[in-house]
């Protein structure tokens, strides 16, 4: 059945028409992909810096812990290093407590201001650091870090040796 030379065909372009939706669905299908993978990333990331803050505060308590058993085994009960001073960069009266530690100068068993870190020598001014823009005292650091050397860093506040632990709050 030929057409004849003057007649219109009545199914002409249809073909352009399929492979045109058919090319746009492809492409949505595409896009829906990409941004699913890149959802998938981010997720994963947001679990590994959750996970990498659960580590660095438990390893914050355990730091605690072990210097408050070092204290007791050297019969030192009240150990100066243990104070929380808040902002106060010197060591003098009556402890900040009032200070979140998200801004503490001065956390207990702050990294002193110093090359070899002894907390029982007369230097205790704390050194500072930078986080989010803003100095700030810091009580350890983790030694292997996803984002650097030396970036996991926890502040602890210690309200006294028989009872409590902040770490990071």
């Amino acid at each position: 059945m030929n057409a004849r030379p003057g007649s219109p065909r009545p199914h002409r372009g249809t073909v352009l028409i399929v492979i045109l939706v058919l090319l746009a669905l492809l492409s949505l299908l595409a896009v829906s992909l990409a941004t699913t993978s890149a959802l998938d990333k981010n997720v994963s990331f947001n679990y590994l810096d959750s996970v990498r803050a659960r580590l660095v505060a438990k390893a914050g308590v355990e730091f605690a812990i072990s210097k408050i058993e070092a204290m007791v085994q050297r019969g030192k009960f009240d150990d100066p290093a243990m104070t929380y001073w808040g902002l106060k960069t010197v060591e003098r009266g009556e402890p900040d407590t009032a200070t979140p530690i998200t801004r503490a100068l001065n956390p207990s068993y702050a990294i002193e201001d110093e090359d070899v870190q002894n907390p029982d020598d007369s230097q205790v001014t704390p050194a500072k650091f930078k986080l989010d823009d803003r100095e700030v005292g810091i009580s350890g650091t983790m030694s292997s870090c996803a984002h650097g050397l030396r970036s996991d860093v926890f502040r602890l506040r210690v309200a006294d040796s028989n009872s409590r632990l902040y770490v990071n709050d």
